[in-house]
């Protein structure tokens, strides 16, 4: 996966990355202000201050995919030939530009304003200052393709976990019906449920802003995902058994006997339908809560582990 994020990342088209033409834009000016000497004579043509600058220059705007590390490489040299003026300006600018990156910039910023610093100390604090944003932009990329991916897989897996069962459970119904199936059912609609509780929990981590790349990798690898829906309705199942077992009760918990899975409705001109009795319904959101949270059952398996008196 590692490989095809990188991948990803050196052949994106320039058309779709409106950031990537103004940096290119904003380093082709640099580099026309810069790098380029003016000519001594009418007849001579322009001479370049670094050749090799001049070179990765054309190769940038000449390549038809995006390249960051080859547009950070330019950044990297046009500091290199900036005046003291400027390096004071492009530092203000990236402090700023850092600052909303999250890239912590007090130390760099003490160091390039201490007293007696050097126009190449100043410069040096630069260069070390852009290498962080690069860097922090690098990650920002890499995390990006790597949630696209997940949420590719994630949207694989939900097309199993809901349409197919739906469907099938559809089918099943239309023949044999709520009231005849919901008893047949309800092992099965535990574990089902524990899943989807499960597959919430992933998610809404998926979602979550400081997520990087290595939990991404390995959190949300295919068999890390299997292996997580396979545990929510495991813990779904064993919270049923804590439940009929009479381990667990209360008001907000089913009935340990299950003695009523649907109960009937009026649904008018006299006629009735079955709908999911309470404690059947309780049943379902406990399943679900129990794949949701990895806690929940092992905290259970703690409780119960103490109140074993000890011999």
């Amino acid at each position: 996966m590692q490989t095809k994020v990188k991948g990803a990342l050196m052949s994106q088209a320039k058309s779709g990355d409106a950031k990537w033409d103004d940096m290119l834009v904003e380093m082709q000016a640099l580099h026309d202000q810069l790098n380029i000497e003016p000519p001594q004579a009418p007849a001579t043509a322009p001479t370049l201050k670094d050749p090799v600058l001049g070179t990765l220059v054309d190769k940038v705007k000449s390549d038809g995919f995006v390249a960051w590390p080859e547009l950070h490489a330019l950044d990297l040299r046009l500091i290199g030939l900036m005046p003291d003026p400027i390096v004071c300006a492009q530092f203000a600018n990236r402090s700023a530009t850092a600052t909303k990156a999250g890239v912590a910039t007090p130390a760099l910023t003490a160091e390039f304003q201490k007293a007696g610093q050097t126009d190449d100390g100043r410069r040096a604090v630069l260069i070390e200052l852009a290498k962080n944003i690069q860097a922090a932009a690098t990650l920002k990329r890499v995390n990006r393709k790597a949630k696209a991916a997940v949420t590719g897989k994630l949207n694989k897996i939900a097309l199993w976990l809901f349409v197919t069962p739906i469907a099938l459970l559809a089918i099943y119904l239309y023949f044999v019906g709520l009231a005849g199936a919901a008893g047949r059912v309800h092992l099965a609609a535990v574990v089902w449920f524990g899943a989807i509780g499960a597959y919430m929990s992933r998610i809404i981590a998926l979602q979550s802003a400081d997520i990087d790349y290595d939990e991404l990798v390995s959190g949300f690898s295919a068999w890390g995902l299997i292996i997580r829906l396979i545990f929510g309705g495991t813990a779904a199942l064993i919270l049923y058994l804590m439940i009929a077992g009479q381990l667990l009760g209360g008001d907000i918990f089913p009935a340990k006997d299950f003695a009523a899975f649907t109960r009937k409705i009026p649904l008018g001109d006299g006629w009735l339908t079955a709908v999911p009795s309470a404690d059947f319904a309780k049943l379902l959101v406990w399943s679900t809560i129990a794949g949701f949270s990895e806690r929940l059952v092992p905290e259970q398996f703690t409780r119960l582990q103490g109140m074993v008196p000890n011999k």
